[in-house]
Order: structure tokens, then sequence, then C-alpha cells
């Protein structure tokens, strides 16, 4: 039996086959372990992602402390800055009480050499009185404290003299500010209110007006941001057309329209208009004429005149077909108050 199995026993390597004739044979074979182009990819991708996930978690770990740091940095020069500013005023006031105290000649200042002689004959004394029981100063200590006696009666002096030239210099300044508030009373009292001119500028409620038919008021307008020399006095009446100033005075109208064209002929007329008359008056006319080459044209003019209370004024278009820029920057009518009734009355009272 057992010839039978080894005379049937056949080994394929390589593609080559040996019958064995009842032999034995011994074979080593060496065997590599190799993998695939996709499980290495793999293997890479999750290396590569690991490290990216470690990387972001130190950088951000680095990232909070450094701001943590630069936090705590940003308190302490708040700090320093906060207790600089306090030692920078303690100084100053400081500085201030030993001025004012070197200046009042009530108050006696000794100079730091007095204060320490004083404080080293006080011991010398103490140190006599406790070793002798008696005080008995030197012959040095003696001309010391003389010397400080005559020099404390000159300051005294100096110090007397200058307290009278002060009292003296206080009273005379006292009789001229007497004889000030004295004139100040007899003069009238006088409103606190401005005296000045006074401005209202109105520009366009649109940014154009195409004017079809002759005798067109120019608008609608309204007035520019207020400001500290505003003139209120007046209302935007005939759907915001016209201007009624509700104050007695001496007026400045100016006006400056702007048109889109041509070359054509351009005009307009300020008109004016009083309560109570059922005519219009032509204040002034203003006309232009655009050059070849241009295709805008403006138009400024301006007039002083009294008005009285529920005066009306107009910009009136002469012209029809006119386009006019009703943009700010471009057209614009000021009323500006020069000088009104009250004031008037106001600096005769």
């Amino acid at each position: 039996m057992e010839k039978k199995m080894r005379r049937e026993t056949s080994i394929r390597i390589a593609d080559t086959v040996d019958n064995t004739s009842g032999k034995v044979f011994e074979y080593n074979v060496n065997m590599s372990v190799s993998l695939s182009n996709s499980k290495r990819s793999k293997i890479f991708q999750r290396t590569q992602s690991l490290v990216i996930v470690l990387m972001t978690v130190a950088f951000f770990f680095i990232f909070s402390q450094l701001k943590r740091e630069v936090r705590v940095l940003e308190a302490q020069m708040n700090s320093m800055n906060s207790n600089l500013v306090i030692l920078m005023l303690r100084y100053e006031r400081l500085n201030r009480i030993n001025r004012w105290s070197y200046r009042n000649p009530l108050i006696h200042v000794e100079s730091p050499k007095l204060i320490n002689e004083d404080s080293n004959e006080s011991e010398d004394d103490e140190d006599n009185l406790s070793s002798k029981g008696l005080f008995q100063p030197s012959r040095i200590e003696r001309s010391v404290v003389m010397v400080d006696r005559s020099n404390l009666t000159d300051v005294t002096s100096d110090n007397q003299t200058l307290w009278s030239d002060a009292r003296g210099g206080r009273s005379k300044r006292e009789e001229v500010r007497g004889k000030q508030r004295r004139k100040i009373k007899r003069r009238p009292k006088r409103s606190r209110r401005r005296l000045g001119p006074l401005v209202a500028t109105f520009v366009g409620a649109v940014p154009e007006q195409h004017v079809t038919d002759t005798g067109i008021y120019i608008g609608p307008w309204v007035k520019r941001n207020e400001t500290r020399y505003g003139f209120n006095k007046f209302h935007l009446v005939e759907d915001k057309r016209s201007i009624e100033v509700t104050a007695n005075g001496l007026y400045m109208i100016s006006a400056q329209i702007y048109y889109y064209g041509e070359k054509t002929h351009y005009s307009y007329w300020i008109l004016l208009s009083s309560e109570g008359s059922s005519t219009t008056r032509k204040v002034i006319k203003c006309a232009t004429v655009s050059a070849v080459s241009a295709t805008e044209a403006s138009c400024y003019t301006s007039v002083i005149l009294p008005l009285r209370r529920g005066d009306r004024l107009h910009i009136q278009q002469q012209e029809r077909n006119r386009l006019i820029n009703l943009r700010e920057g471009h057209s614009y009518v000021q009323v500006t108050l020069l000088s009104s009734d009250q004031q008037k009355r106001r600096l005769t009272t």
C-alpha cells in the first residue's frame, strides 16, 4: 500500500511535473506577500487624515493659548495705563498744592536743611536730657539758632510786604470790577437770540420737472437740513411751489435753475404777490442761452428787497417744453433774512 501511494504522488511547481518513483523530495518554498494599490491608497489616506486632524487640534490648542496670553497682556497694559494716569493726576495735584503753598504768603514753608537741623537738635537734646537730665546747648547750636531766627524774621517781613502789596492790588482790581458791574447794570437787558442773518435753502422735491406750457411755476420745493443759522419764518404753499414769509424784514432772494436741452433760450421770473393784493409783481428776470456743444445750461440771479408778513415768492418759467433738473446741487431757491423789524426795535430800546 505504501509503495502504491509513493508511485502515484506527483508535485507541480512552475508548470513542471515530477513523478516520484518511491523517492522522498524536500522543497523549500519562499513566499512573498504583496498588497494591491487600492489597499495602499486607503492606508495612506487614513494616515494622512489622522495627521491632519492631529495638526488641526494642535493648531487650535496653540491658537487658544496665544489668544489667552494676548488677552492677559492687554489687561495688564490697560491696568498699567490706568495706574499711570492715576499717578500722573496725583503728581499734578501734589505739584499744584506745593506751588500754592510756596506762593501763599500766609503759609511758611521751612527748607529741608532747617528741618534736618531741627531734627538733629531735638535728637541731641533728648540725648543730653536722658544722660544729664538738663539741657545745655553748645556754642555752635546757639549760633545756628540765632541765624535761623534772623532768617525767619527776614522772611516774615518780606511776606508781610508781599501780602500788603497783594491786598493793594486786589483792592484796585475790585474797584475796577465794581465800575464795570455798574456799567453793565445800566445797560438794558437784551435777548440772547441770534441777531445775525438767517438762511433757508430750498431744493427740488422731485428730481426733474418737464414744463409743457408757459407761465408754469417751478417746483415743488422742500427745505434742506436744519442748521444753527436756519430761518423758519415761512410756509410752503400752492403745492409747495410758493414760499410765504411770516416775518417783516429785509430779505435777499437768490435762485438758480438748471436746464437740460439743446442750444436755445432759457429764462424765468421771480414773482412777488402780497397779502390783500390781487396783482403779482415781477421782481427780477434771469435769462441765458446754452452753448452749441453743450446740452446743459444754468441761470442764477439774486435780489435784496423788503418783505412783509404774508408775501409770497414764485419762480415762473417763461418758455415751454423745457426740462429742469431740480436735484440738490443744481437748482435751488435761497431766502436770507438780513434784518427784521423785531431786531431793529430790540436794538433801539
